[in-house]
């Protein structure tokens, strides 16, 4: 037998190793390939995953922003109904009111008798304007669902009788009277569903989705064009026979919070169905319709894992430019991601839109709020001038203290509100420094009219005390701290008030630094943290010894910064505190004239003839008391429009002074201002109008005057404020 050559030795080793080479890279070929189809089919279920998962989320956000309108319309119904069921009414006045608190012209009000479901409507019908009646006797279905009467009942759509369009209604239970007894009615907010559609914009990231909300009975509340039949479920099942159970369709979307269904839509398209129940209203729920296809995440070419088997240069390139791929594809990732984030941020953006609503509803409040208020502490002063048993009189001064009380709290979450909407705004005018700290301290020296505290002031002198600053707020911070300082100190204890001047690197500025340091309760150190917050209270039991809404230092601290200034507190629990108020100022060039003290305006107010414009009779009434006991004589008119009339119609000195409320029917107090002012006859420029309104703001006060008033008095009404400022505009020439 021939023995192998050498070279042929040689060559089978080449090639043997050649061979080990090539098992070797198929192995690895073998098992790069499986790795990418592994890998592959992972990344596809995952992408569908989070492409569910983002579907999911995006009814979610869907759900919160109809949550938000549900939540804002049930405060307004429960306010309707509140009011209504506080004040007596007929069901002639329950609409009337309704009519003086619209805010939209696209939401409708209607009451109806819970018994025989007739009633009125606020508005008109569009097909006669003088008629008003409504009925639902035909309609009882529409409050069948209404198992719990102490919650908020939102029926399913229907037709409004008055316009003829679909809509849904918002229903509270009120009573009203009639023929001297109370009987049961229903007041309904009336939405259309073109509103809600106009109003509601709904994120979405699928250009194919479909988004409906329903109740609980599969009623549309919002129908999209895309969804056929008037019933949800059984669109559904239209479309869907045979393939799908309705009854466990149903029960799925009634009893599960949220979750997904896949179902064919009137197209024939198979889709993924997510749904959610609205948190505010768990008789609602989203539903959104994507195509299946629109969300099955990315897919790998199959292809890839072939090529990689022909040689290993191309496994490694197809390798390079998959790497690429995948690049390309975390770059689509995140582009997405920063769209979704966007789109979340104009959610976001549209939750702090209804937040800022509420705050404006909270500043349109306060005109209600303060015109009860004005009637309890007026009554309350007036019954106090009268004679009366020991134990009524110390009712009517309890009465007169908590109202007092109720209306500084009031007044409190009202600026809190308004510094929140951005609608306070620092006015500095030429003062002189030293007049502001006279005022804070003639407060404080009253606030301790009857407790034994002691009192020490220390004030640097100046030379030159002019600065240009907002001098209410910054008395609003001193008085606030130091009220608090009585508050918080007992007999026996001490305040000390310093005021330092120090001047700034140039003679345009200077900064006033206010120190307020008392021995009184004071506050722990974990607390201090936590003191400029709002209503921050230490101890819930503070709440019944000390009372307050714990704004007061919330207000003073926005207020500082508003003014480019700082507060800081030091204090110690059970030995005192001090807080530090440091403010700069610019000087303020001051004319010679301002120079001087302005004197108190005194006047004999008795045989003034005066024209009342007021609206509400208990204000009426009450003002007319407080006019009959100065001495004035009093004419009442009740709107803007009377009053303009009754001054034109009457000859030069009929009236010596002009009372005007500024919120009235037909017209309001500025307008009837305007008009009285713009009369062709001599005296309509001269006489004296002063604003005797709620409308108690900075900005209320500049309204009046460039509408043409002289004068601001805010309700509750002040009877010092009030003959002040009555002496000072008789007695001041315009």
């Amino acid at each position: 037998m021939e023995k192998p050559s050498g070279i042929t030795v040689q060559f089978k080793g080449i090639l043997m190793k050649r061979y080990a080479i090539i098992h070797i890279n198929i192995v690895i070929f073998l098992a790069l390939a499986l790795g990418i189809v592994f890998y592959a089919n992972a990344q596809t279920k995952n992408s569908r995953r989070l492409a569910e998962e983002n579907l999911t989320g995006t009814t979610e956000v869907i759900s919160g922003i109809a949550g938000n309108y549900f939540t804002e319309t049930e405060n307004v119904c429960v306010t309707w109904a509140t009011y209504i069921n506080n004040s007596d009414l007929t069901m002639e006045e329950a609409i009337e009111y309704l009519g003086s608190v619209r805010i939209s012209d696209d939401v409708y009000a209607q009451i109806i008798w819970a018994d025989d479901l007739t009633g009125l409507s606020r508005e008109a019908y569009l097909a006669d304007e003088g008629r008003f009646d409504v009925s639902y006797a035909n309609r009882e279905y529409l409050f069948r669902g209404w198992s719990d009467r102490t919650k908020l009942f939102v029926t399913p759509r229907f037709t409004n009788p008055v316009t003829g369009s679909y809509s849904i209604a918002f229903c509270e239970w009120v009573f009203l009277k009639e023929n001297g007894k109370l009987r049961q009615a229903i007041v309904m907010r009336i939405v259309p569903s073109s509103y809600l559609e106009s109003r509601w914009v709904f994120p979405s990231n699928y250009e194919n989705a479909s988004i409906a909300i329903i109740d609980m009975s599969g009623s549309y509340v919002l129908k999209p064009d895309s969804m056929k039949n008037e019933d949800f479920y059984s669109y559904l099942y239209s479309y869907n026979r045979g393939s799908i159970d309705q009854k466990a369709l149903e029960d799925k979307l009634r009893n599960e919070k949220s979750g997904i269904v896949t179902a064919k839509n009137a197209m024939g398209t198979e889709c993924l169905w997510s749904f959610r129940h609205i948190d505010a209203n768990n008789e609602w729920i989203v539903v959104m319709s994507v195509p299946a296809s629109d969300i099955k995440g990315d897919t790998y070419d199959w292809a890839i894992p072939i090529a990689i088997l022909l040689t290993l240069l191309l496994v490694f390139t197809i390798d390079m430019l998959h790497f690429v791929n995948v690049r390309r594809r975390d770059l689509e990732v995140n582009e997405k991601l920063k769209k979704q984030g966007d789109e979340l941020k104009a959610a976001l953006e549209s939750a702090e839109y209804a937040n800022r609503a509420k705050t404006t509803f909270l500043n349109h409040m306060s005109h209600d709020i303060r015109t009860p208020m004005n009637a309890i502490i007026g009554y309350t002063k007036i019954a106090l001038k009268e004679e009366t048993t020991p134990e009524v009189r110390d009712c009517l001064t309890k009465i007169d203290e908590s109202s007092e009380h109720l209306l500084t709290l009031i007044n409190d979450v009202l600026d809190i509100s308004r510094i929140e909407s951005g609608r306070v705004e620092y006015n500095p005018q030429p003062v002189d420094i030293r007049s502001i700290t006279d005022t804070v301290l003639s407060i404080a020296e009253g606030y301790m009219n009857d407790r034994d505290i002691k009192f020490e002031v220390y004030r640097d002198p100046l030379d030159y005390p002019y600065v240009m600053a907002d001098a209410v707020r910054i008395r609003d911070i001193l008085v606030n701290i130091l009220s608090n300082a009585v508050k918080f100190t007992p007999d026996g204890g001490k305040i000390k008030f310093e005021a330092i001047w120090e001047p700034a690197e140039d003679d345009k500025h200077a900064t006033v630094i206010y120190k307020i340091a008392d021995t009184g309760a004071g506050m722990s150190r974990e607390f201090l943290e936590h003191a400029f917050e709002e209503f921050a209270q230490e101890e819930s039991g503070a709440r019944t010894k000390y009372k307050g809404t714990g704004l007061g230092l919330a207000i003073s601290k926005r207020y500082a910064e508003l003014m480019n200034g700082t507060i800081t507190v030091e204090s110690e629990k059970g030995k005192g505190t001090e807080f530090t108020v440091t403010i700069p100022f610019e000087l303020a060039q001051i004319e010679e004239s301002l120079d001087k003290p302005a004197k108190a305006a005194k006047a004999d107010l008795n045989g003034i003839k005066v024209l009342l414009v007021e609206d509400n009779d208990l204000n009426a009434e009450i003002a007319t008391v407080l006019l009959d006991e100065a001495g004035m004589l009093v004419t009442r008119v009740c709107d803007g429009e009377e009053a303009v009339e009754a001054f034109n119609s009457n000859p030069k000195n009929t009236y010596e002074l002009i009372l005007m409320d500024i919120m009235m029917p037909r017209l309001n107090g500025y307008d009837a201002t305007r008009k009285i002012r713009s009369l062709d006859r001599e005296d309509a420029g001269i006489i004296p109008i002063v604003a005797m309104t709620v409308n108690a703001f900075a900005e209320d006060v500049e309204a009046a005057r460039k509408a043409g008033m002289n004068g601001h008095v805010a309700k509750p009404i002040d009877i010092a404020r009030l003959m002040s400022v009555l002496a000072e505009v008789l007695h001041t020439p315009n």
